[in-house]
């Protein structure tokens, strides 16, 4: 099997390359160091080699709490957060120990990695793992919330958290040199991006934004207590707010139907709708949501949305207001894929009492990105600032508050 799972991680970075995922010399030379399979002993090798995450442990309704990342995912965060050897890096999220055992080859042996899991038994799993390998660096396993980051090894160069953040804990910047670099998948308004921050001018701001996918961040700053359920429908929200969505009044919505449909007159593709059209609502809108649906909702026509996602469900950006919801959904419905690139008309599809006010915002947030010349990712820029930082210190961006800071959003 030795020779089998060789040539598979040879063809995973090969393949990797030709994407230009991978850029650097170190971090490919890393993925080809590390076999991927020792730490997904509960699949075949060739899944553990595939470009797709793999499940490492389930809550007891089946919803991963904890993966192995695809390795697309993987590669793209360790060219953001930049390693070089020596440094001390703190990884958020040890999971199965992998991306450990990555960072280890980029420390080498005079650097140090910390990585620290919330769960115990998934820390003993990576600890054996880990001792299984080869670990250039130094591999320290902590259990305990990552949330607060781990002090007593403290300062870092690099700080990387691999579970979706809905906040940004100051501990994260406190715990990192001045020159350091911290990577965090972030949650704004229910869209994710992995988005590596360095220090300036009295706070910090993005360096690289990419798209990314991650399970959700478990612990006192966990993102998955922002989820909401409507009921047993198969449909959830993830929103800013929690206050903003009556489960109630909306489930009675979506039940008696949508009431307003609205062309927008602007054309898109899917991942126009996901990188783009969706990050701007994210950025622009206080009542911008994710909204997701089971692959049964979804043939039970409860919800339409546009973006088809794992197993048959699908996602999209939404407006959600109390008992009120639009989505942009592709004209004539049915879903397509987040990399799609065939181009269809937009169509504003709205539910509730308030469906023509809330279907009339969204449609005037098309209409602004469009004319914007529809930025997305790359366009985006975010500054982090301390939660007691004044408006005036803020002006001219979109103002997004979490609990532990202010996050300011500007297009370029």
């Amino acid at each position: 099997m030795a020779d089998q799972a060789d040539a598979l991680r040879a063809a995973m970075v090969d393949e990797l390359l030709a994407r230009k995922v991978v850029a650097s010399p170190e971090v490919e030379a890393a993925l080809r160091a590390v076999p991927r399979h020792v730490f997904a002993p509960d699949v075949p090798v060739e899944q553990a080699y595939e470009d797709r995450a793999v499940s490492a442990k389930q809550d007891d309704g089946g919803e991963a709490v904890s993966s192995l990342s695809q390795p697309t995912v993987v590669a793209v965060m360790l060219e953001q957060l930049g390693v070089r050897p020596g440094q001390h890096v703190l990884e958020i999220g040890t999971g199965t120990g992998y991306n450990a055992a990555l960072l280890s080859h980029l420390v080498g042996e005079s650097g140090a990695v910390t990585t620290v899991d919330i769960d115990q038994d998934l820390v003993d799993r990576a600890r054996e793992r880990l001792a299984s390998v080869d670990t250039p660096g130094e591999v320290r396993t902590v259990c305990a919330d990552g949330g607060h980051g781990v002090p007593d090894h403290a300062p870092y160069d690099r700080v990387i958290v691999t579970a979706g953040a809905w906040d940004l804990p100051p501990t994260w910047f406190d715990q990192l040199r001045p020159d350091g670099r911290l990577v965090v998948p972030l949650t704004i308004r229910g869209q994710c991006r992995s988005i590596a921050f360095e220090r300036g001018d009295g706070h910090w701001r993005s360096r690289d934004l990419k798209p990314a996918f991650f399970v959700p961040l478990r612990g006192r700053f966990g993102a998955d207590r922002h989820r909401v359920p409507i009921h047993d429908t198969g449909v959830a929200a993830v929103v800013e707010d929690e206050r903003m969505v009556e489960q109630n009044s909306l489930l009675r919505s979506l039940r008696r139907g949508s009431t307003v449909l609205v062309q927008t007159g602007v054309r898109a593709t899917g991942e126009l709708l996901f990188d783009a059209e969706g990050l701007w609502l994210a950025a622009t809108e206080p009542d911008a949501c994710w909204l997701t649906a089971s692959a049964a909702a979804m043939a039970d026509r409860l919800v339409d949305l546009p973006l088809g996602l794992w197993g048959g469900a699908a996602g999209g950006m939404a407006l959600v207001r109390h008992d009120s919801l639009a989505v942009a959904v592709r004209h004539g419905g049915g879903v397509v894929g987040i990399h799609d690139a065939e181009e269809f008309s937009l169509d504003v599809r709205a539910w509730g009492a308030g469906a023509g006010e809330i279907a009339q915002r969204l449609l005037s947030s098309i209409l602004a990105w469009d004319s914007a010349g529809r930025p997305g990712t790359s366009r985006l820029h975010v500054a982090v600032y301390r939660r007691d930082a004044p408006d005036s210190a803020l002006a001219g961006s979109h103002v997004v508050d979490k609990p532990s800071c202010r996050l300011a959003l500007t297009w370029s």
